[in-house]
This record gives C-alpha cells, structure tokens and sequence, in this order.
C-alpha cells in the first residue's frame, strides 16, 4: 500500500499525462471523487513519510551520534560568554512566595590554566534591581586569588562561591557544562529510549526521543545515604528537601529528548526526578527540569533557558506524606560570544 501511494504521487507530480485508473471510479462525480482521492494520498504519504523518519530511523546509531554530539558541546563550550538572568524562588509550605532573588551576570564559561577543565563564572552585575558592579581593583584581587589556588578544586570553588553569593538557600552550579544524562556511556544500560515524533526548532527538524530509566544505578542519586556514598561516590545527584524516611530513595529518571534530526544536537531536555523508597507505595517526583538551548555561530547549541523546579518531601509514609513546591530557578541567556578577550583583559590586570 505505502509503495502504491508513493507510487501514484510520483506518476502524478513527475508525469501530468500519466493516467489514474478512471474506469474504476464511480460515475457521478467523478472529478470531485478523484481530487478527494489524491488529497487522500498525499495526506497518507505525508503521514508515511513523517512515520518513516520518526520510526525507521536505526535509534541505536542514532543514540551513538547524539553522544557525540554531547561530547562536541563539552569540546567547544569553553571561553564563552553571554548574559544570564537567574531568578530564584523559594516557597512556604503552603506554596506561597516566600523570596524571590533576581541576579544578573556575566555568564564565561571559564578555562582553568591548570589542566583547561572548565567551569562556570559569574560575574554578577546586578542584584533585584540594584546594581552590584565591582570596580576594577576588586576584580583585579579577586583574580590574584584565583591564580593563587592551590589546586583546580579550590579554583573552582572561589568560582562558584563568588557566583553564587546572591542566589540564597538554594544554589545550583554547572547546569550548563554537560547535557543529556542518559546519553552518557556510563548510563546509557540503565535506559529505554522511544522515538514518538519530531518538531521544529528555528527552521530545523528534530526528533522527539523519550527515555525512561528501567534499572537502579548509584550513579543517580537523591539525598544519598553514608552506604550509597561510599559505594559509590562519584555520581549525578538530583538533592532536595526530603524526611530521612525516605531514604534510600531509590530514584528514576523519565524525560524526552529534542534531537536535531541531521546533527542529533540537544534542542530541549525535558526529565523528572522520583523517589521510589520502600517507606511509599508509588513512585513522588521530587524535582522537573527543563534544558532548551539555541543556535550559535560555534557549531553548537547553546543554552538558551534553564530551569528546575524542587519539591520538599516530609513524612514517613503515604498517610504522612506531605508535599510542596520548595524552590524554582531559572536561567536565562543572552546570544553566546567568544570570551578570550575579556578574560585576558581581566588576567592581564591581576598581573
């Protein structure tokens, strides 16, 4: 049937004097009959055509290649800079607005000299209104202590404390460095992934790929036990604000992919975290988060919006259970330029 309806849509478009098999139609109104026949065909053809791309496609190859992907962005990502506008918001038990924190930046994504590593910097420029501009003696000492670190831990520390310092209660640091969790090698067994349709992004098609995770790992965590730490210290973790009767906690992660359908780049990451403990008959999200990001002139998608939304989780069991939004934050990013430049100009200072 599908090679028929091609078929018919060649002979069509590509031959006008090519003859439908009139003597098969009805006789009144015949013409009418026959448009609606092909309107059909075409109809079915772009419906085929779309389930062709969406399903036929080999996922697993096409998995490898979104990996890869994800390892350009990390390879290019570096020395960048953008500005960011990062609202916190943090919430009573009741969900009523208790604080909201506006901070604006800007964002370099920074290369450490000591071994290239990179991590973010925030130079924050504004705070709810008013402005928190350093002076250039206060950026020149704060890069004196910056290449005064013992080591590229305590590097990274000084950076983030510094860009964090308006943010609050909460503080989420290097959402922006790495992409798409269950890509990555070490997670990848630990999901199931289903392409279920396509979209658009600034002209561009990309395939909507949900996955679900279908087997416990360490390596994701929430609020990890002294036990899970120790066996496993090196891991994602995804913690908020939960009674210790809920753990361990058990956690799955579900989302969908927006991947680009030629370069299999990340358009969008849209994933829940739940908590499964033992103490809870059915799985509790415990936090959603959303990742969109946009064309650059770097041969990557860049982060465009960013956001997380946390929930505290009290009680000892479903009769106790008690649940509420805690804190959302979202980041918001300007276009993304080089950023060598000014940090040299910055270094040069401090020198």
């Amino acid at each position: 049937m599908k090679i028929q309806i091609y078929q018919i849509f060649i002979n069509y478009f590509v031959n006008p004097a090519y003859n439908f098999p009139v003597h098969k139609l009805p006789n009144k109104g015949s013409q009418l009959f026959m448009t609606k026949q092909i309107l059909s065909a075409l109809s079915i053809l772009i419906f085929t055509a779309f389930t062709v791309n969406a399903q036929d496609v080999p996922l697993e190859q096409f998995l490898d290649k979104a990996y890869g992907a994800t390892v350009k962005y990390r390879e290019t990502f570096k020395n960048l800079v953008a500005e960011e506008l990062r609202t916190t918001d943090y919430f009573n038990k009741d969900e009523t607005l208790d604080d909201s924190r506006k901070v604006k930046s800007v964002f370099i994504v920074y290369q450490s000299e000591k071994n290239n590593s990179t991590t973010e910097y925030r130079n924050v420029v504004g705070y709810n209104g008013k402005n928190v501009t350093r002076d250039d003696d206060d950026v020149v000492k704060f890069f004196e202590k910056l290449a005064n670190s013992d080591s590229v831990d305590k590097e990274r520390d000084r950076l983030r404390e510094d860009g964090v310092r308006f943010d609050g209660r909460f503080r989420a640091f290097g959402m922006t460095l790495g992409q798409a969790l269950p890509l990555q090698p070490l997670y990848r067994e630990f999901f199931e992934f289903k392409v279920i349709g396509k979209e658009t992004f600034e002209g561009r098609e990309a395939l909507i790929v949900e996955y679900k995770q279908t087997k416990p790992t360490l390596r994701i965590s929430v609020n990890a036990t002294r036990e899970e730490d120790k066996k496993q210290p090196s891991r994602y973790s995804f913690d908020t604000d939960l009674s210790n009767d809920f753990r361990p906690t058990n956690p799955r992660v579900q989302g969908k992919l927006w991947l680009d359908a030629e370069t299999a780049q990340i358009w969008r990451d849209e994933f829940t975290v739940a908590i499964n403990p033992a103490t809870l008959s059915k799985p509790e999200v415990s936090s959603n988060h959303v990742r969109e990001y946009q064309s650059s002139e770097f041969g990557i998608l860049v982060p465009k919006k960013l956001r997380i939304e946390s929930y505290r989780l009290k009680g000892k069991n479903d009769k106790t259970l008690a649940k509420s939004k805690k804190t959302t934050i979202t980041c918001e990013y300007s276009k993304f330029s080089n950023a060598n430049s000014e940090i040299k100009d910055a270094k040069t200072k401090a020198q």
